[in-house]
C-alpha cells in the first residue's frame, strides 16, 4: 500500500495501467467484508476496487468527510483564498489532483 498512492499520481491520466497491481492487492483480502479507503488518492481507485471485487466488499471513503469539512471550512472561514497543504511535499501531482477534486466537484457539500 505504501507505493498505491505514487501509482495513482503517475498513472492518473490513464489508471487502468495500474489495474493490474490494484488486483493482485485485492486477491490478497481473502475474507476481508469492507475497507476504509484513508487517502485522497485512493477516491480514483474506487470504482476499479468495486469493479474488480464484484461490489462485495463494503468501501468506506474517508475522503467524503474529509471534502465535505473542508468545503465547510472554506465557505466560512475563508474569503475564496484557497491554501493547498500536503504532509507528504506539495507538488506538481499533488496540485494536479487537489485541483482535479475541486473541478469535479468532489468537495462540494
Amino acid at each position: 500500500l505504501d507505493k498505491l498512492a505514487t501509482m495513482v499520481e503517475e498513472h492518473l491520466d490513464n489508471l487502468s495501467t495500474i489495474s493490474p497491481n490494484i488486483e493482485k492487492l485485492v486477491a490478497k483480502w481473502q475474507g476481508i467484508d469492507a475497507i476504509v479507503l484513508g487517502c485522497t488518492h485512493y477516491v480514483y481507485l474506487k470504482s476499479m476496487i468495486k469493479d474488480i471485487t464484484n461490489n462485495k466488499i463494503k468501501i468506506f471513503d474517508s475522503t467524503i468527510y474529509t471534502q465535505k469539512l473542508c468545503a465547510k471550512l472554506f465557505k466560512t472561514q475563508t474569503k475564496n483564498n484557497i491554501l493547498l497543504c500536503s504532509n507528504s511535499g506539495i507538488g506538481k501531482e499533488h496540485l494536479k489532483i487537489a485541483w482535479k477534486l475541486l473541478e469535479e466537484g468532489l468537495c462540494a457539500e
